[in-house]
């Protein structure tokens, strides 16, 4: 879907403009993040209460929601306090429909974390989180797609 808005859209502002409607309005999303460097768990977990704020200040979840659902997903991270972030681990969240599926791998495959939710809150939350209007990911996320699209026509 996002290839073809890439190629249909002859201006790059109403592109990121489709880009970012079609994303809120996707029934599946996968987002994966591969960490770059070592961090504490602390930082991984501010990381992860930002989104959740970033949500509520889009508008796409209410405070007690968002409180809660962070409260929810940090808890399962608890086991990272003594390991932290390593170089190399994956975060990634799995979207379909209301269901979300949350993992942590290390660089060797282990899984480290491992938690499914369901409920709109999750949905809603985990979109405005990356993709909501003030998402700290949103833009370098879209705009990612085009120097995607530029290094793919050199």
């Amino acid at each position: 879907m996002i290839d073809s808005i890439l190629a249909s859209e002859e201006n790059e502002k109403d592109a990121r403009k489709a880009i970012e409607a079609a994303i809120l309005d996707a029934e599946s999303l996968l987002i994966s993040m591969r960490y770059l460097r070592d961090s504490d768990h602390g930082r991984l977990l501010k990381g992860m209460r930002s989104g959740f704020e970033a949500a509520e200040k889009s508008d796409m979840i209410e405070e007690p929601v968002m409180e809660r659902t962070y409260g929810e997903i940090s808890a399962e991270f608890d086991g990272l306090q003594e390991r932290g972030v390593l170089k190399g681990d994956v975060l990634v969240y799995r979207l379909d429909g209301d269901d979300l599926r949350v993992r942590y791998v290390d660089p060797d495959g282990m899984e480290l974390v491992s938690a499914d939710y369901n409920g709109s809150e999750w949905a809603l939350g985990t979109k405005g989180a990356f993709f909501g209007r003030k998402s700290r990911f949103r833009e370098k996320l879209v705009r990612s797609l085009f120097e995607r699209e530029r290094d793919e026509e050199s």
